[in-house]
């Protein structure tokens, strides 16, 4: 087979051929840049012209010169030159610097940046600045609303992008990925920005994933085009080597099933970038010492709460725990079990939510640190109401002469929509009926038989005042 590539190369009167190839060009492909035989003889295949280049004047300077501009040592330049002998052609300054430059002020690609597109995608230096990669940003901006900004980032990610045909490639996939996940043209703008390598995948391989991922986990293709919009590079991570992997370990420590595992990958599709021993298994033996967490406790906490995952344990929840113990009392034990009881507590603020609805409630109704922190401890799940539905319970009890001490005692209370909770005061008390702050807060069921009356038909003969009515807020998370 060598010999007749020889011989083809002698035909097509490139020289005289490999085997006439003076001895310090074989020397320095094959013993200076470390090439074996084979990769030499398919590198001059791919390009004949390569016989031509001289390694004194040519190669060797160029080596030098992409060593001191872009940081690429010759082991690297050995891998651009199997990638790509093309780039032995390429005049230093007239393409390569001069590539560097333009996309440096075009995109900010600086020179180091330059150097590792260099490396990962080397056939991008065949493509012009002006004629290729400013149309197809502009084609792609049209399209998909990919701004300049987000372009520079994408290629220097994934540099192999300003070789995918828009016709060929990107419109076609996007139009199938519509169809079959319902991925629109907006979402899918904002998935390629997030994960240009996306584009180098095949729509058959896609689909395929999706198809494996629903015959073993159930996803279906709507679960699989939001999974992908939320975290586009679930498409780079293997269902065999990763995600099967990580399913079977979580399940033989932690006990999470299949089937569990699918909805936390579902409501979670980073997961598949979190290593379970050292993310997921050592948290749990961290919270284990620091909290009492078993491994049955710690993986209710994953199910309910998956983003536990992206929390360190140092940084974010001992602090979270070290501050309430300052505030209210809350010892790391009684910090364990509320986390048990409401994983959803890890992800929010102490000083943006739990302090500051603290002082709101201290101020307008006199609830000391003290009982706010009873409230905790006996309702977790209070972390997660806004500090103006709360107030809105107070002021319709207030209104209504009704001991607000309630709530501090039963704090569960804050379960009911204020609404619901007025129009039953409102109800109870026309009846003249006494402790109304307790049957007002029967659960549905138990207060529609006991007084024959339908939550629906309440709220539609006491509608509550807009005095009463309060502006909903997304809770602050954070520590």
């Amino acid at each position: 087979m060598i010999k007749m590539r020889r011989l083809s190369l002698c035909v097509i009167g490139l020289g005289k051929g490999v085997e006439n190839m003076d001895d310090n060009k074989r020397n320095y492909y094959m013993q200076e840049l470390g090439m074996s035989e084979s990769e030499f003889e398919k590198m001059v295949e791919h390009f004949p012209r390569l016989l031509r280049c001289s390694i004194e004047n040519n190669v060797i300077p160029k080596q030098k010169r992409l060593e001191k501009e872009f940081g690429i040592t010759k082991k690297l330049f050995a891998r651009i030159m199997r990638d790509c002998p093309r780039i032995a052609s390429y005049s230093l300054e007239d393409n390569i610097m001069a590539k560097q430059k333009a996309m440096e002020e075009k995109w900010g690609v600086t020179k180091e940046k330059f150097g590792t597109m260099l490396i990962d995608f080397p056939a991008f230096i065949s493509r012009s600045v002006e004629d290729s990669m400013i149309p197809r940003q502009k084609m792609l901006e049209k399209a998909f609303g990919i701004t300049n900004e987000s372009f520079a980032k994408m290629i220097m990610s994934f540099p192999a992008l300003v070789s995918c045909s828009m016709e060929d490639n990107i419109m076609p996939k996007q139009k199938r990925m519509e169809k079959e996940f319902g991925i629109t043209k907006k979402v899918f703008g904002e998935i390629i920005a997030t994960c240009p390598s996306l584009t180098g995948y095949s729509i058959d391989t896609i689909v395929s994933k999706q198809a494996r991922m629903q015959k073993e986990f159930g996803i279906t293709k709507k679960d699989f085009g939001k999974m992908m919009a939320t975290f586009p590079h679930l498409i780079n991570y293997s269902i065999e080597d990763n995600i099967m992997v990580k399913q079977k370990k979580l399940e033989e420590e932690l006990g999470i099933s299949k089937r569990t595992f699918a909805k936390i990958l579902t409501f979670l599709p980073s997961l598949v970038s979190f290593s379970v021993e050292n993310n997921i298994l050592s948290k749990q033996k961290k919270m284990e010492k620091e909290f009492g967490i078993t491994k049955k406790d710690f993986a209710k906490i994953f199910t309910f709460c998956p983003q536990i995952a992206g929390h360190s344990v140092e940084d974010n929840i001992v602090p979270k725990q070290q501050r309430l113990e300052k505030e209210f009392g809350i010892t790391k034990e009684v910090f364990g079990k509320m986390l048990v009881s409401y994983p959803a507590m890890v992800g929010y603020s102490v000083e943006d939510n739990i302090m500051s609805k603290q002082r709101r409630l201290e101020k307008e109704f006199g609830i000391a640190k003290e009982d706010f922190g009873k409230m905790l401890i006996a309702f977790p799940p209070f972390t997660g109401y806004s500090v103006e539905r709360t107030l809105s319970h107070l002021r319709i009890f207030q209104d209504a002469e009704l001991p607000t001490e309630a709530f501090i005692v039963q704090p569960q209370n804050y379960m009911l929509s204020p609404a619901i909770a007025y129009a039953r005061i409102v109800y109870l008390k026309e009846k003249q009926m006494e402790n109304i702050e307790k049957k007002a807060f029967l659960p549905h069921h138990r207060f529609k038989d006991r007084y024959g009356i339908s939550k629906e038909e309440l709220l539609e003969k006491y509608p509550m005042p807009d005095i009463f009515k309060y502006k909903r807020t997304r809770q602050i998370k954070g520590r």
